[in-house]
């Protein structure tokens, strides 16, 4: 955080919705995942049948790569995660609100490092610029994965990949 050295997608100033965005870690970190992309797409995989999603941190740049770069992919899935107020994902999805990915979104209620009302305001924006989301409470859980969240997360990816 703040340029000190971690494992991490991309650089905060710190970790709150109103912080301003690292444009160019966050970049750094959604060409990266792009160039992943490319190489399936290269290697014959379509497009729709690609989902980008990460827990945390990585559930906040599968919102980038979903919403700034990659809008012909299948869905997005983001757990416990948030999209600061300011992020350029509003900007870009308020420019062409066609064609969005479907969003699988799950926060825990109990999350201390990221708290649950964060993840639900970011959700709640995306619908409201026509963003179709899914979107799961789970009241006990903490900042991790649960096993029923991951069971919900399997049966949309199998929907909008279209497996069934």
């Amino acid at each position: 955080m703040n340029g000190a050295l971690s494992n991490v997608w991309f650089d905060r100033e710190k970790l709150s919705p109103t912080a301003p965005e690292n444009i160019d870690t966050v970049n750094h970190g959604c060409e990266e995942v792009n160039k992943i992309i490319d190489a399936e797409t290269s290697s014959g995989i379509p497009l729709n049948k690609i989902v980008v999603g990460g827990f945390s941190m990585g559930g906040g740049l599968a919102y980038h790569v979903a919403y700034r770069y990659q809008r012909k992919i299948a869905g997005v899935f983001a757990l416990s995660s948030f999209i600061n107020e300011d992020s350029l994902i509003y900007e870009e999805v308020k420019k062409d609100s066609s064609g969005l990915p479907p969003l699988f979104a799950a926060h825990g209620g109990k999350d201390q490092l990221v708290p649950h009302e964060w993840g639900v305001r970011s959700v709640e924006s995306l619908k409201s610029l026509g963003v179709p989301v899914e979107f799961h409470d789970f009241p006990r859980l903490y900042h991790e994965l649960g096993v029923q969240e991951l069971r919900l997360l399997q049966e949309w990816m199998q929907k909008v990949l279209e497996l069934d």
